[in-house]
């Protein structure tokens, strides 16, 4: 159980409310803000029910119970009870430029120099988010997987401006609420997430729409195929492991459409250097 400094949770949707019960398995302080009371009322009451029955199930994240876990979290009736003296403040409001910039805008003007201002944004740069801030050095991007709860995959993203402590305090405070960060260098437009995502999604368009294969069999073949390999170890793993247990299969068998990037020789050797310094 770590210490019960804040945490500052603004929206209480479903992702702010995910965000809410893991910072809350550690012992967080944990306050959450919504425009509307109501909401926030309502989001706490979501919250217990889930919390009772994660316990009962078996599926509660931490150390402490329920109960003790519902008292770390509470509704606050506003923005600056909410994110004043936070260590850690995760905006999760609707996925909208204009409304996120005004949001950061007014925590930003609540919070001091040492507060991490993190965005829960899926596809908005944390730079358009944050140019005009205070303390823009202290905004971030980290992104949740859905559902958070049981999906612990964090993307982080900093702006050209985001200091390296702030990516690192980052990076610790979702590791030690049980996610794994998955740390950008810089900012990307799809992120990484994003990219790997549609370029799937694109290629099993174009497999349905050239009559190769029936939207219920790439369906199948996801769920049931790259889907359980991919749970445990990633492609780029996967392909090293492949076959004769280096890229000289994969790019025999795949020659015909396999991506200049691939084929490039430097390309290989990096990813394959990385692979071999890193414990997958």
């Amino acid at each position: 159980m770590t210490s019960n400094e804040k945490i500052g949770i603004v929206g209480s949707g479903f992702i702010g409310r995910s965000w809410a019960m893991l910072f809350a398995s550690v012992g967080y302080d944990v306050c959450m803000y919504d425009v509307q009371e109501k909401q926030v009322s309502d989001a706490l009451k979501e919250i217990h029910r889930q919390l009772t029955n994660l316990e009962t199930t078996g599926l509660l994240k931490g150390k402490l119970t329920a109960a003790e876990q519902k008292k770390c979290i509470r509704g606050v009736t506003s923005l600056k009870e909410c994110v004043q003296g936070a260590k850690h403040v995760q905006e999760s409001v609707f996925e909208d430029l204009e409304v996120k910039k005004k949001v950061l805008m007014e925590i930003d003007q609540l919070v001091g120099p040492e507060t991490v201002m993190a965005s829960s944004s899926s596809c908005i740069p944390p730079s358009k988010l944050s140019a005009d801030l205070t303390h823009k050095a202290n905004v971030i991007l980290a992104h949740p997987y859905n559902p958070p709860y049981y999906v612990p995959a964090v993307e982080v993203v900093p702006a050209p401006w985001t200091s390296q402590d702030v990516v690192a305090r980052t990076r610790a405070i979702l590791t030690e609420i049980g996610q794994v960060p998955v740390v950008l260098t810089r900012e990307h437009p799809g992120f990484a997430s994003g990219r790997i995502q549609y370029a799937i999604l694109n290629e099993c368009v174009n497999l349905v729409k050239s009559g190769v294969i029936s939207v219920q069999d790439v369906e199948a073949l996801m769920k049931h195929g790259l889907g359980y390999r991919y749970t445990w170890m990633g492609p780029l793993e996967t392909a090293v492991l492949n076959a004769n247990g280096d890229w000289d299969y994969d790019i025999q068998v795949c020659k015909f459409y396999i991506l200049k990037s691939i084929k490039e020789s430097s390309a290989l050797v990096k990813v394959e250097k990385q692979l071999l310094e890193c414990s997958l």
